[in-house]
């Protein structure tokens, strides 16, 4: 799944068609969406050991804050805060 999502991914930020501004959105959206991909992990994860378990022993929360902050740093690039003041 994520060697698919990564080549479409890879794709899609090398198309000179998708270099223009008008496709920033859909850029980051595509890096966001391979970024959120670990969601269908945790959920087999959480069906397979149960969701105590997932918190203790996988770190479940270290991952929910990584992704927050993948996040937060594709927002900063889509909406290109720190460059447009």
């Amino acid at each position: 799944m994520i060697l698919i999502l990564g080549a479409v991914c890879c794709f899609i930020l090398l198309n000179p068609k998708y270099q223009d501004l008008k496709y920033r959105t859909f850029r980051t959206l595509t890096f966001v969406g391979t970024g959120l991909s670990w969601i269908a992990l945790l959920v087999h994860g959480v069906r397979l050991f149960g969701i105590e378990k997932m918190m203790k022993q996988f770190g479940m929360p270290c991952y929910f804050l990584e992704r927050l902050l993948l996040a937060i740093g594709a927002a900063f690039y889509g909406t290109r805060i720190p460059e447009s003041k």
